[in-house]
């Protein structure tokens, strides 16, 4: 990942006032989880979907990527920013045998915010992505790093696993979801 393109994004939503935060792999970068992101990903608020895409226009190249399972999210936008690759979530939401599980982004998904290098980045939880991580293929290493995070330092957003746990989930997430919160 470029600095340079998550700085001039970060400040471009801001600007526009767009409801973001900063989510997978920048956020466990930003919590000193993993030493270097690959791409960005963007949640937005789904209404702000279309005004963000607009801004990404700007700022780089659209892809369009074909529908790829999991994946139900309603907005689910791609870009090259310079030499990186930026996802753009609106209504994110992943289907499992269980149901369809959405990320719920509200004021309570974002949970702070990092100055980085001048520009200001909402981050949200990794609460949320422990649970996301763990409905997506492949993702297991990171499940294992943001669960090895949380224990030893903690979970600071106890809610937001809890409502996690009334949207469908197999009994083992649930179930590692509760062996953390003990």
């Amino acid at each position: 990942m470029e600095r340079e393109a998550l700085i001039k994004i970060a400040s471009q939503l801001n600007e526009n006032k767009v409801r973001w935060g900063i989510g997978a792999s920048v956020l466990l970068h930003l919590y000193g989880i993993v030493k270097e992101p690959d791409d960005i990903d963007i949640i937005v608020e789904e209404e702000d979907a279309h005004k963000a895409h607009e801004i990404f226009l700007k700022l780089g190249e659209y892809n369009q990527l074909p529908y790829k399972a999991p994946f139900r999210t309603k907005h689910f936008l791609n870009y090259k920013v310079g030499n990186t690759m930026v996802d753009l979530m609106g209504d994110f939401k992943i289907e499992t045998e269980d149901g369809i599980y959405s990320m719920i982004f509200d004021s309570a998904a974002i949970v702070g915010e990092e100055d980085y290098h001048g520009v200001i980045i909402p981050k949200t939880a990794l609460e949320d992505w422990f649970v996301l991580y763990q409905l997506i293929p492949g993702r297991e290493p990171k499940v294992k790093m943001i669960e090895d995070y949380l224990v030893k330092e903690g979970i600071k957003h106890r809610n937001l696993l809890e409502r996690a746990m009334e949207q469908p989930l197999s009994e083992k997430v649930v179930n590692r979801i509760k062996s953390i919160l003990k």
